[in-house]
C-alpha cells in the first residue's frame, strides 16, 4: 500500500514538472510572437523612411548607380543626390506624388522627370528605358567612391 502511494506521488510529481515545462515553453513562444508582431506594428506606424543611401548593384562597379536621399536642412526640402561610382554627383529635388510614388527633378540629367516607386526595403527607379531596382544600403546619407557634396 505504501509502495503504491509513493509510486502515485512520484508520477504526480513528474506530471506537474511536465505541465510546468510545457506552460513555460508556450509562454516563451507566445512572448516571441508578441515581440515580432510589435516590431511589425512599429514599422507600420512609422512608415517607410525614404532617407538613406540606395545602390543599384549592377554587374560592373563603374555602372553602379546610387541615390542618396538626405534629411531636409533649413529651407532645403526633399533633396537627393544621384551619381555613378567614380563619377560626378548631381543634386536634385523630389516631390511626393502619391503614397510610395515620387517624381525626381534634376535639370539636364538622364533621370530628370523620372519616378521612384517605394517598395519594401528597396526602391524602383522608373526610366524610359525600363525599371532599375535600388537596394537600401544605409539609413544615413553615404557617398561611395565619390566626394560628398
Amino acid at each position: 500500500m505504501k509502495n503504491e502511494k509513493e509510486k502515485l506521488g512520484y508520477e504526480m510529481k513528474h506530471k506537474r514538472i511536465i505541465i510546468i515545462a510545457v506552460v513555460l515553453l508556450a509562454s516563451v513562444v507566445l512572448l516571441c510572437y508578441v515581440l515580432s508582431v510589435q516590431k511589425l506594428l512599429n514599422d507600420y506606424k512609422t512608415g517607410f523612411r525614404l532617407y538613406g543611401t540606395y545602390q543599384s548593384f549592377v554587374e560592373t562597379v563603374f555602372d553602379d548607380e546610387c541615390l542618396v536621399f538626405v534629411l531636409p536642412e533649413g529651407s532645403e526640402r526633399n533633396v537627393f543626390y544621384y551619381y555613378r561610382q567614380f563619377g560626378l554627383t548631381e543634386k536634385g529635388t523630389y516631390a511626393k506624388i502619391r503614397p510610395n510614388l515620387y517624381k525626381l527633378d534634376i535639370e539636364d540629367s538622364e533621370i530628370d522627370g523620372n519616378y521612384i516607386l517605394v517598395g519594401n526595403k528597396c526602391i524602383y527607379l522608373i526610366k524610359s528605358e525600363g525599371v532599375s531596382e535600388f537596394k537600401k544600403t544605409s539609413d544615413t546619407a553615404g557617398f561611395i567612391n565619390v566626394e560628398a557634396p
